[in-house]
């Protein structure tokens, strides 16, 4: 009886011992093709990096010509704003290099303007050129041209050569730098 036992155990160790190389192979084959994967996907990953790289490295040059673009077009605005400015000083000097004839027409003018649109209008300019206007109020203007007010003082319309540089400022600059640049 040992013997058939023996014989028994034996047929239950090799048929343990086939499962265990069985699972041992299956495992093997599962670790294999978990590591193909993962060669796989890393394979995949690392393709995908190096295509982003030199998607990435096509931009650069792109980018510094832009830079370089949008540097030169602030540059030359730049220019163009200063000639502008230029523009605007040499025509007020051109005004204020005027004979005193030519300065009290341009007086009269801009008084009259201002009395339009004010009701009992009162008319100020700069002490220097008091005796281009006579009848004006002398006030310290610093500036060219007059300040007409009501005489209750609720409105007024400032007529000097800053204040109407100022106001034409944005309209006028358009056709400047078409002037000078024939934009």
């Amino acid at each position: 009886m040992t013997g058939s036992l023996d014989k028994i155990e034996k047929k239950i160790r090799d048929m343990g011992e086939r499962e265990i190389e069985e699972i041992e192979k299956d495992a093997e084959n599962k670790v294999s093709q978990i590591k193909g994967e993962i060669a796989e996907e890393a394979e995949k990953a690392h393709n995908q990096v190096i295509e982003e790289r030199k998607s990435e490295l096509e931009l650069i040059p792109r980018r510094i010509l832009s830079d370089a673009r949008m540097e030169r077009k602030n540059e030359l605005d730049s220019r163009k704003a200063a000639m502008v400015e230029k523009a605007f000083e040499e025509a007020k000097t051109a005004v204020l290099a005027l004979n005193k004839k030519d300065k009290a027409k341009i007086l009269k003018s801009l008084a009259d303007n201002g009395s339009k649109q004010i009701d009992d209008p009162v008319i100020y300019l700069d002490r220097q050129y008091e005796d281009l206007l006579p009848g004006a109020q002398v006030e310290d203007i610093k500036d060219f041209g007059v300040i007409v007010r009501s005489a209750d003082g609720t409105s007024s319309v400032d007529n000097t050569l800053n204040s109407i540089i100022k106001r034409f400022d944005l309209s006028l600059k358009p056709a400047i730098v078409k002037i000078l640049f024939k934009e």
